[in-house]
C-alpha cells in the first residue's frame, strides 16, 4: 500500500485548492460534465463551505451538525473576484488550522474507525482533489489526480464510504478487480478486489483474478469509483455485467 503522511495530505490540500481556484477563474457559469446540474461556481461554494465547516470542527471542537449551523450564508456567485478571494481564504484557514492541530487529538468525524482530528487531513485532500478535477473538466481535459494521492483515495473510498452501502448490494460471489497501472508502483500496491457476497460487498487489497477487471491509472480508477468517468475510459476485461452492476448500485 502507498503510505501517505499528514504533511503529504496537507501539501496536497494546499496544491489542489490553489489549482481549483485557478481553474475556476473566468469559468464560473460552466457546467460540470460529470455531475448534472452543477456549475463551476457552485462547486467553488461547495468546497469553500466544506473548508470552513471543517475548520469549525477542528479548531472549535464542534460536531458536524453544530459546524453546519455555524456556517455563514453561501457567498454571492456574481462577483468572481470576491468569490474566489473568499474561497482562497477558507482554504488557507483550513490548511493553517490543520497544520496547527494535533492529528491524534479526539474530534468529530463521519465514517472513521477512530474519531481523531487527523481524519480531516486525508478527507479534505481527497475531497478537494476530486472537485478540482470537476472544475478543470469544465474547460476540457483536466490533469489527473497525483498518483499516490489517488491510490490512497481508493483506499479511503473502501475504508470509509463503501461501508455505507455495502450491506445493500449483495450477490453470489461475483468479483471485480481494480488494477492501477501507474509506473513506479510495487506489485500489488494499487490492486483491490470487491466481492458481491450474499451478505453484502466486501473488499481486499492485493493481486487477484476477478470475474471482471478494470485496469488503468490510479487517478482514473479513483474517478471511476466516484462516478466521474465511465468504465470505457479504462481497460475492461471479463464479465461486463459485474461492472455495470457496480455502476448502477454503488452510488455514494
Amino acid at each position: 500500500m502507498v503510505a501517505m503522511h499528514d504533511q503529504a495530505f496537507l501539501d496536497a490540500l494546499r496544491h489542489e485548492s490553489a489549482a481549483l481556484s485557478a481553474a475556476a477563474r473566468g469559468n464560473l457559469g460552466a457546467a460540470i460534465p460529470a455531475v448534472d446540474g452543477w456549475t463551476v461556481g457552485e462547486v467553488v461554494v461547495h468546497v469553500g463551505q466544506g473548508s470552513h465547516w471543517t475548520t469549525l470542527i477542528v479548531r472549535d471542537g464542534l460536531d458536524g451538525h453544530g459546524a453546519l449551523e455555524a456556517l455563514d450564508p453561501d457567498p454571492d456567485l456574481v462577483d468572481e473576484n470576491a468569490l474566489l478571494a473568499w474561497f482562497d481564504a477558507a482554504a488557507t484557514e483550513l490548511a493553517d488550522t490543520l497544520e496547527a492541530a494535533d492529528p491524534d487529538a479526539p474530534g468529530w468525524t463521519f465514517g472513521a474507525a477512530d474519531d481523531q482530528v487527523g481524519y480531516w487531513w486525508r478527507r479534505r485532500a481527497h475531497e478537494t482533489a476530486v472537485h478540482r478535477w470537476d472544475v478543470a473538466s469544465a474547460q476540457g481535459s483536466p490533469a489527473p489526480i497525483e498518483r499516490d494521492l489517488a491510490v490512497d483515495g481508493i483506499d479511503e473510498f473502501f475504508e470509509v464510504f463503501l461501508p455505507r452501502v455495502a450491506s445493500r448490494v449483495t450477490g453470489d460471489g461475483q468479483t471485480l478487480h481494480l488494477h492501477g497501472t501507474d509506473e513506479g508502483l510495487a506489485e500489488g500496491t494499487a490492486e483491490w478486489t470487491i466481492t458481491f457476497a450474499a451478505d453484502g460487498l466486501c473488499w481486499e487489497r492485493g493481486h487477484a483474478k476477478g470475474d471482471a477487471a478494470v485496469r488503468g491509472p490510479a487517478s482514473d480508477l479513483a474517478l471511476l469509483l466516484w462516478n466521474r468517468v465511465p468504465p470505457a475510459r479504462l481497460e475492461v476485461f471479463g464479465d461486463a455485467s459485474v461492472i455495470d452492476r457496480w455502476q448502477a448500485q454503488v452510488r455514494i
